[in-house]
């Protein structure tokens, strides 16, 4: 826009961009149904179907969700998708391998810790909790 403003022209760009803006929004809805509300989990079977209605199903509630399955399963990749496909998709996911961490290391991870708060904590760290 240029000065001084028109009334008509800032009236006409202020509607054209509430518009975009809509198109742009409704765009989005399509390509999601269109792919079917898509979580990346590929498989055609009964039960790959639905667990992606699940998956849909639950991004759309704020509620905490307990996944448990044999390793290698894909429990990381359907807690991926149903945080990507949720209102908190801005925010961060942290994945969290319990296994790989040592017993005595695992409070400290998990929760942070202090500097000083035990030999060897020269500084201190967030927890995997908090950064989530």
């Amino acid at each position: 826009m240029v000065k001084p403003l028109d009334p008509n022209k800032l009236g006409a760009t202020v509607a054209n961009a509430i518009e975009s803006y809509k198109m742009s929004v409704r765009i989005a809805e399509l390509e999601k149904e269109v792919d079917g509300g898509s979580t990346g989990i590929i498989g055609e079977s009964d039960s790959m179907r639905e667990l992606n209605r699940q998956i849909a199903r639950l991004s759309g509630t704020d509620v905490s969700v307990y996944i448990h399955g044999d390793s290698g399963t894909g429990k990381e990749l359907v807690a991926r998708a149903i945080h990507e496909s949720s209102s908190r998709a801005a925010g961060p996911f942290v994945a969290i391998y319990c296994a790989a961490i040592p017993e005595s290391l695992q409070e400290s991870e998990l929760f942070g810790h202090e500097k000083g708060s035990f030999t060897g904590a020269g500084m201190t760290r967030k927890g995997l909790f908090e950064m989530a």
